[in-house]
């Protein structure tokens, strides 16, 4: 896990169906919910640094870190699904990305 300078865990990439997709969530949050607070505490001020392909990213701190990667990511990945399913014809307004994001939160 890139914020304790650690390998995160991978995955096969093989699922077929939602229920696969809702098994695959329930792992990665096992995997949050036993990272101990404690931990994120010490990790607040170590700089984050990792390689996408050629790719070099820096970040001074976990709070930047959370800020420019994180959370542009997953509101880019959270739009992005939105404008499929509503292009594919699901019914979707504003108020059910507002739910999305407040489940998220």
């Amino acid at each position: 896990m890139r914020v304790f300078n650690e390998e995160g865990p991978t995955f096969n990439d093989n699922e077929e169906n939602f229920s696969d997709l809702e098994e695959r969530i329930k792992k990665n949050i096992t995997i949050l919910k036993n990272i101990h607070p404690e931990k994120m505490i010490k990790a607040e001020n170590e700089k984050i640094e990792f390689r996408v392909g050629e790719k070099e990213f820096k970040f001074k701190n976990l709070k930047e870190y959370l800020f420019i990667w994180i959370f542009t990511n997953f509101f880019f990945h959270m739009t992005t699904t939105y404008n499929i399913l509503k292009s594919k014809g699901v019914v979707l307004g504003r108020k059910f990305f507002e739910f999305l994001v407040f489940l998220t939160a």
